[in-house]
């Protein structure tokens, strides 16, 4: 539990010289006029706790501004006492000069440590409040003037937040922050998990790209074995062809001479003269006789007469005709042969190329009535087509081996062999590549070379820290949501114990809703209704009921470093005189005054007997005109 111990104040505001011994237990009256000092006081604690001012929305002020008119600095000394020690802070405002503070903590077991610096000396202090900050302690005991509904204007994440100050669960929300999933864990994960494609498609590139080597050699291999095939066989189809082309040809020619042949008709020219020949010479014989017959009978006759020369002559004669028609029977038996020979010949060639014809037609598949001349035209175009594909298939063979992929894409591989595999291959390449090449650029690792293992391992790392997180956010949401609820139920308990109190028994059933909005059972009414309809004065009693109804809920002593202390400013000024006994009842020996041990009423009020109080503070410009807090209280 934390108490107050002392406090001395000087110079700030209209408190000149100012020192308070605060009791260990009971409820303290501040009274005064206006401007006395009253609200100071308490303004001044606030700034020896946190080293700022009750700046408000109404009052932003510096810390220059608490200081006395006319003075050049102002002090607060403030000391406290905790579970485990004893705080004893000072704080020093100069103008125009930098603000001091130290803090000495002194332990139970008398060690005591010295911490000087604003910044140093407001974080130990709220360390050792438990994480009660500034706004938790307005939030809860320290209820401002004319703040009474500040708990219920307060939004769900102000409220959540001063909660789990009020309840020291400070721990609680730096682990929920820890745990808390970042966009920065996410996209770790989303970085790795991009790192860890990376990783496997630069594997996978690497793999695809021996593969495709693969298949480009056997689709080289098998290319160039399907060329030389197709080499061979567009050669064996342009042989085929010239074979053809020839055979028409030597039919084309065989049908010329045949056609030459009818047209001049040497066949029976031959056969005629032949037979001329054959004719003349019997003719020639008879004549040749008769010739030699008659010079002869001449030469018989001559010699018989006596006419030697005569019949030497006829003689002569008769030889020289016999020799003659000798040679003319001879040259015509010649002749004769010579024809009768060619005859023969142009009979023989005539039947050779008929049976040739007949045999190339048969050889060709040519029906007997087809046209030679336009089948040759056909046969040596396709000539012309094999030749041309022959010539093709040798550039091709040439080329190809320096470029698979060219001749691929261009269509000429003469074969279907691995080229398929080979294309769709090539083509999950490029796609792994462009893939690769954008990770590698957003990522900002084209040149790094990742290892799969720690890529793994460190995706592995993230994915569980962001699962963890997502976990731990649950549980802790859950815990701490299960602990600040069970404020709410608490506060509407204390609110039916406090409010009839406060209402001089007008209202005693209460609903506070989840936003701390209090619906009073209305019994003309028959129902719920809200507190906006009620009167300002009832509006501020139910107010004040709900803020102390919730520090008592929020502020369980058994925490040990919860507050000891509630400080409440003109909380009695739209009360009446049945209402403020029933609270000072409350604060004095009430619900109240068993939760907290020293409670803090200022009030300017003369509507009640300060008596009533045990011990009482009166405060005249700026300074403590009466005090009994170092005397007996009273009534004791």
């Amino acid at each position: 539990m934390i108490t107050l111990r002392r406090i001395e104040v000087t110079n700030v505001k209209s408190l000149r010289n100012v020192t308070l011994d605060f009791p260990e237990r009971g409820a303290i009256l501040v009274e005064g006029p206006n401007e006395s000092g009253k609200s100071t006081l308490f303004e001044s604690i606030y700034f020896g706790l946190y080293g700022a001012p009750l700046v408000t929305e109404e009052n932003p002020r510096s810390l220059e501004s608490l200081i006395t008119h006319g003075e050049d600095s102002a002090r607060v000394c403030l000391q406290l006492r905790t579970a485990d020690a004893t705080l004893n802070v000072q704080r020093t405002i100069r103008r125009n000069r930098s603000t001091q503070a130290s803090l000495v903590v002194e332990a139970a077991g008398g060690e005591s440590e010295r911490i000087t610096g604003v910044r140093a000396v407001n974080a130990r202090v709220i360390e050792e409040l438990g994480g009660l900050d500034g706004t938790a302690l307005l939030n809860s005991c320290f209820v401002e003037q004319k703040k009474l509904s500040k708990l219920e204007e307060l939004d769900a994440r102000e409220r959540r937040d001063s909660l789990l100050r009020i309840l020291n669960l400070d721990q609680l929300s730096k682990l929920e922050d820890l745990y808390r999933v970042r966009a920065a864990d996410e996209q770790r994960v989303a970085d790795t998990t991009a790192r860890l494609e990376l990783a496997s498609i630069r594997e996978q590139t690497v793999a695809r790209q021996r593969e495709v080597q693969t298949l480009r050699n056997r689709v080289a291999e098998s290319w160039h074995r399907e060329a030389i095939s197709a080499l061979q066989s567009a050669e064996t189809e342009l042989e085929a062809a010239e074979e053809h082309v020839e055979a028409l040809q030597q039919l084309s020619r065989l049908e010329q001479r045949q056609q030459a042949d009818a047209t001049q008709d040497g066949y029976e020219r031959g056969l005629a003269r032949l037979a001329v020949l054959r004719r003349r010479r019997p003719q020639a014989v008879l004549g040749g006789v008769a010739g030699t017959s008659f010079f002869l009978l001449a030469a018989l006759i001559a010699f018989g007469a006596g006419a030697t020369l005569v019949a030497a002559v006829s003689l002569l004669v008769a030889l020289t005709v016999g020799v003659l028609i000798g040679y003319a029977v001879s040259r015509l038996s010649s002749e004769i042969a010579d024809g009768e020979r060619e005859v023969s010949r142009l009979r023989a060639d005539r039947r050779s190329d008929s049976a040739d014809a007949i045999r190339l037609r048969a050889l060709l598949g040519l029906p007997q009535d087809a046209d030679t001349r336009q089948e040759l035209e056909r046969a040596t175009r396709a000539a012309g087509a094999a030749e041309q594909a022959v010539a093709q298939a040798r550039v091709s063979l040439r080329a190809y081996p320096s470029s698979p992929s060219a001749a691929l894409a261009q269509g000429s591989v003469p074969g279907e062999t691995f080229a398929q595999d080979l294309a769709h291959a090539e083509e999950e390449l490029r796609d792994l590549q462009a893939r690769q090449r954008y990770l590698s650029e957003s990522l900002g690792v084209a040149d790094d070379t990742l290892g799969g293992v720690d890529v793994e391992a460190e995706h592995r790392e993230a994915v569980r820290e962001l699962e963890t997180k997502r976990r731990a956010s649950v549980i802790l949401a859950e815990a701490r949501r299960r602990i600040v609820d069970r404020v709410l139920p608490e506060t509407e308990r204390n609110m039916k114990l406090i409010l009839p109190m406060l209402t001089a028994g007008r209202y005693h059933d209460a609903r506070v809703t989840n936003e701390y909005r209090v619906d009073l059972w209305d019994e003309e009414a028959g129902r719920y209704v809200g507190k906006n309809v009620y009167s300002g004065g009832t509006k501020d009693q139910i107010s004040l009921a709900l803020r102390l109804a919730f520090a008592i809920a929020s502020l369980p002593q058994e925490l040990g470093s919860s507050p000891g202390f509630l400080f409440m400013d003109e909380p009695l000024s739209s009360f009446d005189e049945e209402r403020t006994t029933a609270l000072i009842e409350l604060i004095t020996r009430g619900e109240l005054a068993a939760v907290f041990p020293q409670i803090c009423i200022i009030s300017h009020s003369r509507s009640f007997d300060p008596s009533l109080f045990p011990y009482v503070i009166r405060m005249q410009g700026g300074r403590v005109s009466y005090s009994n807090l170092d005397g007996r209280p009273n009534g004791s």
